[in-house]
């Protein structure tokens, strides 16, 4: 059994004026032990699931991320940077993982979710010596290239996390340094980003932005329900409440379930402020006064969809039974939405077995 998930988001007073739609089939990850769910040591750097796995499971129902040597679709590799690999570890850089995909899976397409995080151990491996940002900026720029040329339109970018803030270096006298640094390379990847979209108007590329997150959680922990993440953890010690582990840089698996929910967050405003849609399938809405809310998406005959509708993100509710298109394309009407409600989300969902 395998799900093909169409978010369709309509957001204000549902007059179908910010529609949008992102549809994907799968999730293919590039990026460092953020990301790795099991590369290097098995699994991931954490003490539990890390973010893109709460992502796809939890908030795209796509099913686990899996670590690529275990026959998925995860290339990430804890210690890997933009360039070179370690001279210590087995690990790629993210270039070098595109060409292990790029070897193994061929090509990507618009019905893929493209993660790319990666950056950190360009600090890290030397920080008081770190990549140039404007090297890492010519980095990044060939790495979005050669995903665009291997066919990525959708690409998820994590922006670097501010080092000054970290357990390990929040005390250190060159702390304005590593905030800096960070701070200046956040600031090339969004002028790429806004350069790569205008020059292919076909890739959608959102930007996450865990260093504001980061700068939330250190302000706020409570509200996250999270121990202050600038203290360090004595090695063994109880982590279920932390956001950091002991090491001071990686996140716990809770850490990483706040990660994946703001990623998701991040996707669905990015959805909003799209005006136009990055996918194959086409899908219109139209609702009179009564609150009628008419939805068309693309379908494949013979194929079963659901529609299901939210008011908050996060409960779901099936509004159709099984929907089996005998056509191209299929429409339903939610006739529960008398009177229009005053914002209301809705998503497709495909099964098929294979």
């Amino acid at each position: 059994m395998h799900y093909r998930l169409t978010l369709f988001l309509l957001a204000g007073s549902l007059t179908g004026e910010t529609l949008t739609q992102l549809d994907v089939t799968r999730i293919v990850s590039f990026g460092d032990s953020l990301s790795d769910m099991g590369n290097i040591d098995d699994a991931p750097v954490s003490n539990g699931p890390a973010w893109i796995d709460y992502l796809s499971r939890d908030h795209l129902g796509l099913g686990a991320s899996v670590a690529s040597l275990e026959e998925g679709h995860n290339y990430s590799y804890a210690g890997a940077d933009t360039g070179q690999s370690s001279d210590d570890l087995p690990t790629p850089s993210a270039a070098q993982q595109i060409e292990l995909f790029a070897a193994s899976d061929g090509t990507l397409s618009a019905n893929d979710l493209v993660t790319l995080w990666i950056g950190g151990n360009d600090f890290l491996n030397d920080a008081d010596n770190p990549t140039p940002p404007d090297t890492l900026y010519n980095r990044y720029d060939a790495i979005l290239r050669r995903l665009i040329g291997l066919g990525a339109r959708n690409v998820f970018w994590g922006l670097l996390p501010d080092p000054g803030l970290l357990p390990p270096y929040i005390n250190s006298e060159n702390r304005p340094a590593y905030s800096a640094f960070a701070a200046n390379v956040n600031e090339k990847i969004r002028a790429l980003e806004s350069e790569i979209e205008a020059e292919f108007p076909d890739v959608f590329i959102i930007l996450f932005d865990y260093h504001t997150l980061q700068a939330e959680i250190v302000a706020r922990p409570g509200d996250y329900g999270v121990s202050d993440p600038t203290v360090e953890i004595p090695d063994n010690a109880d982590v279920s409440n932390a956001f950091l582990m002991p090491d001071g840089v990686h996140p716990t698996t809770k850490g990483h379930q706040i990660i994946a929910s703001d990623a998701y967050q991040t996707i669905l405003a990015a959805l909003a402020d799209e005006t136009s849609v990055h996918s194959p399938g086409i899908m219109s809405f139209e609702m009179p006064k009564s609150g009628e809310a008419t939805l068309t998406f693309a379908t494949e005959t013979g194929q079963d969809y659901v529609v299901e509708s939210s008011y908050d993100l996060s409960n779901w509710q099936p509004l159709s039974g099984t929907l089996t298109a005998n056509s191209t394309s299929s429409t339903f009407t939610d006739s529960s939405n008398r009177p229009p409600a005053p914002k209301k989300f809705y998503r497709v969902r495909q099964s098929s077995s294979e």
